[in-house]
C-alpha cells in the first residue's frame, strides 16, 4: 500500500534481496530458496510503483559492507563476510569495496562444494556447504544421530521423530551438553572450518565476520575453528 503524508521525501530505495542477482539490472536472477522470484525484476517494479531510484543488492553483500563500515570489520579493507542460517550467504569487501564479479553473481560461498557425493544443493550442485553446515543440515545430521542416541535431551526435544529434529533443538540440547547435539556441532565445525580454509588460501581477508541465525548456536565454540 502506498500512502503520503507530510513527512520528508523519499529520494531513493535501497534494497538487500537474496542472490544471485545484478545490481546493475536490479533483476533478481535465481536464487535458490525462493523459486518465485527468478528472473524477477525487483527494482524495475519499485521504481513503478514509487517513482524514485532503486537500488539493490545481494542481502550478505549488504551485511558484509556493513560489518565493514560499522561493525566486526571495522578498520579492515578486506572482509569475508558469512551469514549461516537457512542457507549460507557470503560477501566479499575487497580494497574497501563490494566484490560483485563480471555480471554481481560473485561471493556465492554457500555454494562452494567439498564433498562430490554429499546431499544435491538447491543450485543443482551436490555437497555445497550449504547442505552441510546450514540450519537444515544441522537438524537432519541431528536426526541422524538418535539412532546412536536414544535416550539423549536432543531425542527428547523431537520425542524420538528423526525427521522433526531442528537446528534449534541442535541448539537447545548443545547448550545442555547433550552428547548427541555436541557430536553435531563438532562435525559442523570440522565442515566450517574446511570451506573457510579454502576461503582463507584464495581470498586472503583479513577478518573473517560469521553472522546469521545459526551463528548464535555456534558462538561459543567459534575458537576452534
Amino acid at each position: 500500500m502506498v500512502t503520503t503524508g507530510d513527512g520528508p521525501r523519499i529520494e531513493a530505495i535501497g534494497i538487500c534481496a537474496p542472490g544471485p542477482l545484478n545490481p546493475l539490472t536490479g533483476m533478481i536472477i535465481n536464487p535458490p530458496n525462493l523459486a518465485i522470484w527468478h528472473n524477477y525484476p525487483l527494482a524495475k517494479e519499485m521504481r513503478r510503483l514509487y517513482n524514485v531510484n532503486v537500488k539493490i543488492d545481494n542481502d550478505a553483500n549488504a551485511a558484509a559492507l556493513a560489518e565493514a563500515k560499522w561493525g566486526a570489520g571495522r578498520g579492515y579493507r578486506n572482509v569475508f563476510y558469512a551469514s549461516i542460517g537457512t542457507g549460507i550467504g557470503t560477501g566479499i569487501i575487497f580494497d574497501g569495496r563490494i566484490y560483485h564479479g563480471r555480471t554481481g553473481a560473485a561471493a556465492e560461498g554457500g555454494h562452494i562444494g567439498i564433498d562430490s557425493n554429499g546431499p544435491t544443493c538447491n543450485c543443482g550442485k551436490h555437497g555445497c556447504i550449504e547442505t552441510l553446515a546450514a540450519g537444515p543440515a544441522i537438524g537432519r545430521r541431528g536426526g541422524q544421530k538418535l539412532s546412536r542416541y536414544p535416550k539423549s535431551l536432543l531425542g527428547e526435544l523431537a520425542n524420538g521423530n528423526a525427521d522433526a529434529v531442528t537446528s534449534e533443538m541442535v541448539g537447545r540440547a548443545y547448550a545442555a551438553r547433550d552428547p548427541a547435539a555436541e557430536e553435531v556441532i563438532r562435525e559442523t565445525l570440522d565442515l566450517l572450518a574446511y570451506w573457510l580454509g579454502s576461503i582463507i588460501d584464495l581470498l586472503e581477508p583479513e577478518v573473517i565476520v560469521i553472522g546469521g541465525g545459526v551463528s548464535t548456536m555456534l558462538a561459543p565454540c567459534l575458537n576452534e575453528i
